[in-house]
């Protein structure tokens, strides 16, 4: 039963291919000469310049616009795609002013963890002033520094080295979510400002409408 549906829908769907193109017994097209062609085949001129599909009387079943080139599919695509990131950009923020508003409170989150970074990198700084104190006090005395202590050169040189790594990292971040915000903020502006103009001409649309109206209601005589 499954394989005999299978076949039925396959048929289906190939006699209706065919039968968008049945009813034609020729092809027409016009050149960039103004020259007519007619063919019982769809040439690849007649796809370029556009052309009608006719029945065997030679009446127009159907006229088909040009195929597009590659430049205008190029800017359908972008129209496609800025389409659908405004789509996007909207479903994501309510208003520009949502927008600087969840900004905001992400690079404040992001500056608290650099403070912490900060603060780790100033105390490395005290932690490793103290330890080159205790070296100091050896030297002057002409002993050896001991291994423990520079052991924690070495800790402190390291862990200094890896926080302003962490720093110039998180403030790079930072820049980085500042800049995509301030141009989906742009974008926003733009959109609304686009918005407010539409409605504002939808506005004074109604008003000479209703001028028109009243001035109407005017110059009709009364019985």
């Amino acid at each position: 039963m499954q394989i005999l549906f299978k076949i039925t829908f396959a048929c289906s769907v190939l006699f209706s291919a065919l039968a968008q193109h049945a009813y034609a017994d020729f092809y027409r097209h016009v050149d960039e000469t103004g020259t007519r062609h007619v063919s019982t085949t769809l040439t690849k001129p007649a796809l370029k310049y556009g052309y009608e599909i006719l029945n065997n009387q030679m009446m127009v079943m159907k006229r088909v616009p040009p195929e597009l080139t590659l430049e205008e599919k190029n800017k359908v695509a972008q129209e496609k795609a800025d389409a659908e990131a405004k789509t996007q950009l909207l479903a994501t923020y309510s208003s520009s002013k949502n927008a600087i508003s969840v900004r905001d409170r992400k690079i404040k989150a992001m500056e608290v963890r650099m403070n912490i970074t900060t603060s780790d990198l100033t105390r490395l700084n005290s932690e490793y002033e103290g330890v080159a104190s205790e070296a100091a006090q050896f030297m002057q005395r002409n002993e050896k520094v001991p291994n423990e202590i520079n052991s924690k050169f070495r800790r402190i040189e390291l862990l200094t080295e890896q926080s302003k790594t962490s720093l110039l990292t998180q403030q790079k971040e930072i820049e980085d979510v500042r800049n995509k915000f301030n141009v989906d903020i742009e974008k926003l502006k733009v959109i609304e400002h686009k918005q407010a103009m539409n409605e504002k001409a939808l506005d004074q649309n109604e008003l000479d409408q209703a001028a028109v109206d009243e001035q109407t209601n005017q110059t009709v005589p009364t019985e």
